[in-house]
């Protein structure tokens, strides 16, 4: 019912009703999740009713919008997947588009744009270490609703719906955003107040936080830039 919504923490409403949610985070409830359980149960509900009734359910994930929340599985199977930071990943996806022939065969990768804070990965001392999560967070945010989805199209396909189904996959909206700022937001909203007073050491000590329930993160411009390679 709102944008940027926690997705530990939700807003939930089924028609007009508030609905509770049916675990904590420390039970390992993400909204994501919730979302498929609820379209499956839908799904139940329509055929019991009328087996050959169609149906037109619009399933529309939060995983891929800010705040960029995903479960500790998803985080720790991305872990330094990253730690070549945001230049070398637009190198090596540029490669993967042109080998899956996405570009020409001579296609120059885009620069990046005059004023771009985050050009270059070796941005001084320790502040390095910052980036690794924001890149591994924002990865697994790509991936997260397909897997997810994949209990739902699995649903369908049990009732021996799946070859009469016409399934519409619509990826994104504008791409990955650059409002987490040159050093990215682990509070929406609160980098300033929150991020300048704890330091840096404060920061570090809580990377392996970022995409939990304690967080609500936006990557950092220069991830951001990366996450929308070959575009400039």
């Amino acid at each position: 019912m709102n944008g940027e919504t926690n997705q530990y923490y939700r807003c939930f409403i089924r028609n007009t009703s508030p609905v509770a949610a049916p675990r904590t985070p420390e039970q390992g409830y993400q909204l994501t999740e919730n979302l498929a359980d609820e379209a499956i149960a839908w799904l139940n509900g329509v055929k019991a009713t009328n087996p050959k009734k169609p149906w037109p359910p619009l399933f529309s994930t939060r995983a891929v919008h800010a705040p960029h929340h995903a479960p500790q599985s998803y985080r720790d199977k991305y872990k330094g997947r990253f730690d070549a930071g945001w230049d070398k990943y637009r190198e090596e996806t540029f490669t993967r588009q042109k080998k899956a022939r996405r570009h020409p065969a001579d296609a120059k990768l885009t620069p990046a744009a005059q004023g771009n804070p985050g050009v270059g990965w070796a941005i001084g001392g320790r502040q390095e270490g910052l980036c690794p999560p924001d890149g591994e967070l924002h990865r697994v945010s790509r991936v997260t609703p397909t897997r997810r989805s994949a209990a739902w199209f699995d649903a369908v396909a049990e009732r021996g719906d799946l070859d009469n189904t016409l399934i519409l996959y619509i990826v994104g909206d504008n791409g990955a955003s650059a409002e987490g700022g040159p050093g990215g937001d682990r509070q929406r909203g609160l980098r300033a107040s929150t991020e300048s007073s704890s330091g840096l050491d404060g920061l570090l000590s809580k990377l392996d936080q970022i995409g939990g329930p304690e967080t609500e993160p936006h990557v950092p411009v220069a991830w951001a830039w990366a996450a929308n390679t070959p575009f400039q």
